[in-house]
């Protein structure tokens, strides 16, 4: 039995004041068990919580502690059977979830259980929990909406468990990833109600979701994620078998192989489940040996590695060099490339493909006992980590009490923290050897530079005339200038504070960019090499203190080679990799830096990119969308300074990035508002009843680096209803806290920055009005009450986020308020009045940027001059309201005869080179306005602005 006196002061203390807090007749009732719960409360947070929460369980913890067992699904499936709500099913499963976690944890930590069997403990308990929810939901769904079948034959929805829990090895507080999918599409019979087999799959699954996932006053059971279906987020909740083949056959990724090896099926029925297996496995396995494999988990693992270095882990057991994913690499490797052939490689559990593999005689005796021990090692640590407090973490403590804990529970010989630190550390060394063996990876630090006389002369004491020896063969116009540039670095890297392992890689790295960069600037002017001397030592000043970011360009002569041609080419791409130097990472592969992107493709990376983050941490979702927009936002100005991307496909880029992360944001807000309240009547997680329209450079697909978001949000919510959840609130209410979460997601100052800056003033009522408006309101202001203004906006609309009926109805509003006949003398009185205005008090002669935008023949008035076009022909020409972007309105009215082919051409290309002009600006290039080009387009631009706008206004008068 444990032996609380023997434990530290500190330990005892937390011990006893969790057992004080326990009530007064279960503390009495224990009677000589007192000091082993003390000794599981002082160990355990969880624990002491647990049974603080349900005393009875008090008992049963210390008297069957020889002999701890799961009990069977039959005895859940008996507790379910009580149950005549969902709310007592919710609080079925939380406690017996809570009750038999806390029994497996007093087992690990007080009685030093087989981590094996903890693993296998924590699954089995997981897939019965799954399964006997669902099994009570299914039942509930065919009362109520029918039986869901296919040629009379019943269907079933097939849960299908991926990472640690299909493999049988689930983290102790481990988030679930799930797969819902069923064999036939077809529709239900025998309830009250029929609907198709995709509805009642789709509504069965969510509430699953919630009945696992939703936190009440007995917690949680499990987190739950479905971001590995197919399409991620984006995809439907459940898919029919056909779907899934269709997906997996045209647009599997590698990484998802990877990840359905570890693919189960938690409710087999052998009707269904051997066809569902026929085909993940020609996905998963090749009938070849299949090599590739090796090279795309070293991307995997190259991407883990730049996920530590942009979250700054330290001491990480599962992502660190050597960690618990390492390990799992080493034995997916083999399964992706052998077990085509080898069919008893077919298996989700670790131990169990590693036993084969060495069976196989893959390892010899010795690497199987290493990595089999190591990997269990691990294993260990990470589940007493997890049951201090029941929380999802794998990094080792940096607190005297978490590290007093983990020394305790993980005993055998090692006493000290120090003596167990130092075993962990010799276990990731071992695993890391192995992945190196097999990966081909090798971290090293060359102790001689290619540089090295430049080196030698960075050392020690700076001496001006040996530096002018180094510079002299670059001929330099006032390479004294140059030698106080590097002096003034070079005191700056002696004061920093970055260790001796720092100090010595400032010490290789300071002069080999120097000297690269001189390289590198030959012909060019003095002026341009000390400007990309000064961004590149703004950049070694910010990563002076990570070693990792160090490390990184002292190892990769690409990596270096990208950073010096970019920040030569802009100084917006330097000022960027100086303030977030995790956009380093992104230059490591110049093929991927410079892969053509599209719209889909970006989307598609985004949900690939936020599959890592867990979807309950909220602070990290948003710090993650930020590094992705950071990310995707570099690459479209690598190429577009390297001229890859015209104007236009900047902003198309540019604009779809926004789009989704729009899209992502809107779905982090929902999750957190109907966890919280529910979801509004007629409403679910594909049809959210609410609209995100796009106005300005948004709506028109023109935005550029550092644009505003102008966006208007609708919704179609029943006056006076209410949300669903166990905390109702009025649905219109739910609505305007929506949005305010959105807002608050994106504009969030991080350590990344914010995403967007999100203007709302051009909703009904502009600042005064409501965050979001009913569809029917905002119909009835555009009606009685807006402006021509708000009209002209209403032209460079359209909507990027929402429901098919909601897109409908908007888009019907939008061509009634633009088909309307209009005064021609009222309209151009507004359009020339509301242009004056804008010039008066946003033109800044002394700006450039403003004089591109509002001066004279400037950006403002083509897209004023469009705007009116548009508001005066429309109610003729309704097709003219199609498009919400210049180029293409201008070439409608041209089509149609409503400008000359000659207006249409001169508008364009003056637009399309000011917004050049403009871009050219954000990524730092220099823009001058005195040129003949820029006069030509003014010109022409004032000129039809007169003829058309100044002209017919006397005319009219």
């Amino acid at each position: 039995m444990p032996n609380f006196s023997a434990l530290p002061e500190a330990l005892r203390a937390a011990g006893e004041s969790s057992f004080e807090r326990l009530p007064a007749e279960y503390r009495d009732a224990l009677g000589d068990h007192q000091s082993a719960l003390c000794y599981a409360f002082a160990l355990s947070d969880f624990i002491a919580r647990v049974c603080q929460q349900y005393p009875t369980i008090c008992r049963a913890m210390i008297s069957q502690s020889d002999t701890i067992t799961l009990s069977t699904a039959e005895a859940l499936d008996k507790k379910l059977k009580t149950c005549q709500t969902e709310e007592q099913l919710f609080a079925v499963l939380r406690q017996y979830r809570h009750h038999h976690m806390a029994l497996i944890a007093y087992r690990d930590l007080c009685l030093d259980q087989d981590i094996e069997q903890s693993l296998h403990q924590v699954s089995l308990l997981a897939e019965q929990l799954i399964c006997a929810a669902y099994d009570w939901l299914y039942k509930v769904f065919a009362e109520r909406l029918g039986t869901p079948t296919y040629q009379g034959v019943p269907q079933p929805m097939q849960i299908i468990g991926m990472g640690k829990l299909g493999g049988r090895e689930l983290n102790f507080s481990s988030d679930i990833d799930l797969i819902f999918c069923y064999p036939h599409t077809g529709t239900t019979e025998g309830g009250r109600k029929s609907v198709d087999n995709q509805t009642f799959f789709t509504r069965l699954g969510q509430k699953l979701i919630a009945a696992l996932n939703q936190i009440t006053e007995d917690g949680q059971v499990y987190r739950v994620d479905m971001r590995l279906r197919p399409l991620g987020s984006s995809g439907p909740l459940a898919i029919h078998h056909a779907g899934l083949e269709d997906y997996y056959q045209s647009h599997g990724r590698h990484w998802e192989r990877y990840a359905m090896v570890k693919a189960r099926v938690l409710n087999p029925e052998p009707n269904f489940t051997p066809a569902l297996y026929d085909i993940i496995r020609p996905f998963v396995y090749r009938r070849y040996i299949d090599y590739t494999s090796v090279d795309a988990l070293r991307d995997m693992k190259r991407m883990i590695k730049q996920e530590v270095r942009r979250r700054g882990l330290v001491d990480n057991i599962k992502l660190g060099e050597g960690g618990i994913r390492e390990a799992e690499f080493i034995v997916q490797s083999f399964q992706l490339i052998r077990a085509g052939r080898e069919k008893s490689l077919q298996t989700a559990g670790f131990s169990d493909a590693l036993n084969e593999l060495y069976t196989q005689g893959v390892f010899q005796s010795e690497d199987y006992l290493s990595i089999k021990s190591q990997y269990l090692l691990l294993r260990k640590v990470e589940h007493c980590l997890q049951q201090f407090d029941d929380k999802q973490t794998q990094s080792l403590p940096s607190d005297a009490l978490g590290r007093q804990r983990l020394a305790i529970a993980l005993s055998a010989d090692r006493e000290t923290y120090a003596d167990q630190y130092a075993h962990i550390n010799h276990a990731m060394g071992q695993i890391r050897r192995h992945f190196n063996v097999l990966i081909g990876e090798e971290n090293h630090v060359s102790g001689e530079s290619p540089h090295q006389e430049w080196v030698d002369v960075w050392r020690g004491e700076f001496n001006s005339d040996d530096w002018l020896a180094q510079l002299e063969p670059f001929n330099l116009s006032h390479p004294d200038e140059v030698i106080h540039q590097i002096e003034l670095a070079h005191q700056a890297s002696h004061k920093r504070a970055v260790g001796e392992r720092g100090a010595l890689l400032v010490e290789h790295l300071y002069p080999l960019l120097i000297a690269e960069i001189l390289h590198h600037g030959k012909g060019k002017s003095q002026a341009k090499i000390q400007c990309l001397l000064a961004s590149i030592f703004n950049i070694l000043s910010a990563i002076s203190g990570r070693t990792a970011y160090l490390d990184l360009l002292i190892e990769n002569h690409g990596a270096r080679q990208q950073m010096i041609t970019l920040c030569g080419a802009s100084p917006f791409i330097a000022e960027q990799l100086s303030r977030f130097p995790l956009l380093l990472d992104e230059l490591i592969n110049p093929s991927s830096l410079y892969e053509p992107i599209d719209h889909q493709q970006c989307a598609a990376l985004l949900r690939q990119f936020m599959l890592r983050v867990d979807p309950d941490d909220l602070e990290w979702q948003m710090e993650s969308l930020r590094q992705f927009k950071l990310s995707y936002q570099l690459k479209i100005a690598a190429m577009d300074v390297a001229g890859a991307l015209s104007v236009m496909e900047v902003s198309d880029h540019l604009t779809f990035l926004a789009e989704s992360i729009l899209a992502f944001s809107i779905e982090i807000a929902w999750q957190q508002m109907t966890q919280k309240y529910g979801n509004p009547i007629n409403t679910s997680e594909f049809d959210k009843g609410l609209l995100a329209v796009a106005y300005g450079k948004f709506g028109g697909i023109e935005l550029s680096y550092g644009s505003d978001l102008d966006m208007v949000f609708l919704h179609q919510s029943e006056r006076g209803t209410m949300t669903q959840g166990s905390r109702q609130i009025e649905s219109a209410q739910f609505y305007q806290r929506l949005v305010q979460r959105i807002i608050h997601i994106l504009h969030t100052v991080t350590h990344s920055g914010k995403l967007y800056e999100i203007d709302l003033r051009l909703r009904p009522q502009g600042g005064s009005g409501l965050l979001i408006c009913h569809v029917q309101g905002f119909d009835k202001y555009q009606n009685e009450d807006a402006w021509t203004w708000e009209h002209q906006a209403l032209t460079r609309t359209r909507c990027v986020y929402g429901s098919d009926s909601l897109v409908t109805c908007f888009n019907a509003i939008r061509q009634s308020i633009l088909c309307r006949s209009r005064e021609p003398e009222q309209l151009v009185n507004d359009v020339v009045s509301m242009r004056q205005k804008m010039s008066n008090h946003l033109l800044n002669q002394g700006d450039i940027a403003s004089q591109i935008k509002h001066g004279q023949g400037g950006i403002v008035a083509i897209e004023f001059l469009t705007q009116y076009w548009i508001l005066r022909y429309s109610a003729l020409y309704p097709e003219l309201t199609q498009w919400s972007d210049n180029v293409r309105l201008l070439d409608q009215l041209a089509a149609r005869g409503l400008i000359s082919d000659e207006e249409r051409q001169s508008l364009t290309e003056a637009y399309l080179w000011l917004r050049a002009q403009a871009h050219n600006i954000a990524i730092g290039r220099e823009v001058e306005l005195s040129g003949a080009e820029y006069q030509k387009h003014r010109q022409e631009v004032i000129a039809i602005w007169q003829r058309h706008l100044i002209a017919e206004q006397s005319a009219l008068d």
